[in-house]
């Protein structure tokens, strides 16, 4: 599995910058954007949902509990 690491190396940036391409929290200029974006094409990076959930502390799921879903009125 491609890591934030591998793309930076490819892109020759520093993870921060891929970081900040991935999440555009700062500016970036264009064309290291490009490189980056081009070694996230070519590497085949994917964001690891369950790794930035944990190190975010935060999923930004919700979660919904159903009792009887047979009770609702709505026989035939």
């Amino acid at each position: 599995m491609e890591t934030i690491v591998d793309v930076s190396q490819l892109a020759g940036v520093s993870t921060s910058t891929v970081s900040h391409v991935l999440n555009a929290t700062r500016p970036v200029r264009e064309d290291t954007r490009s490189r980056v974006q081009a070694a996230i094409r070519a590497t085949g990076y994917r964001r690891d949902s369950v790794a930035r959930a944990m190190r975010r502390s935060r999923t930004d799921s919700i979660g919904l509990v159903v009792s009887d879903v047979t009770s609702c009125g709505c026989r035939d």
